[in-house]
């Protein structure tokens, strides 16, 4: 399944005659770029940072992944970094409380129940911790601590020498990662739609 943020700039469909497009993130050691992340890697990105951002995600439905709710997503509180170095080998917790709202749902039936509810928080916080390790291995995998890990660990030393003698980059491609995602959806009497699944006529038969 292909979702809105699944993107490069570039590669963005279009339909209008704007030509300049924001969308991802590059990496670069020195003035080489070694990588980059799509739109919704750079969302995860920004949820790690705690940067104050509203964004909308679509997230599948469990009980059938071809339906999705779209949530309108924000940082509910700051999120949580923890850095240890255990044998030379980085281990990462990370924590993410999230806020929610309900813009739509697909499926056509009633999810505005606190039962129903709870189900599209358990969904959201699957999706968003699977896309969280994803973009995280990906961040090892080209050995770039884009998120900044690496000032927990500084803060540790109080010289500079101490600290450069830890070669963190070095270490960061072995890095381990904990990640916890708690999602509230806040008012889910603000539900803009309920936009009910569209049928073929072989599929209304069916």
């Amino acid at each position: 399944k292909v979702l809105e943020g699944d993107f490069y700039a570039g590669d963005i469909p279009k339909i209008y005659d704007v030509k300049s497009e924001v969308m991802g993130l590059a990496a670069f050691d020195g003035d080489k770029m070694v990588g980059k992340f799509d739109g919704q890697e750079s969302l995860y990105l920004q949820m790690i940072q705690g940067i104050d951002n509203i964004s909308n995600i679509s997230i599948p439905y469990s009980k059938d992944e071809a339906y999705f709710t779209v949530l309108s997503v924000k940082k509910g509180r700051q999120p949580k970094c923890k850095v240890n170095l255990y044998g030379g080998v980085p281990y990462i917790d990370i924590a993410l409380k999230l806020e929610a709202d309900i813009l739509s749902i697909q499926v056509n039936e009633a999810l505005e129940t606190v039962e129903k509810v709870k189900i599209l928080e358990q969904d959201a916080e699957k999706f968003i911790k699977r896309g969280v390790e994803k973009f995280l291995k990906k961040t090892t995998d080209m050995n770039v601590d884009v998120v900044g890990f690496g000032k927990f660990e500084k803060e540790k030393y109080l010289l500079w020498d101490n600290w450069m003698k830890v070669k963190w980059l070095q270490k960061y491609r072995d890095s381990k990662f904990n990640v916890s995602v708690d999602v509230r959806i806040r008012r889910p009497g603000l539900m803009l739609k309920n936009v009910p699944p569209m049928y073929s006529e072989q599929g209304a038969k069916r």
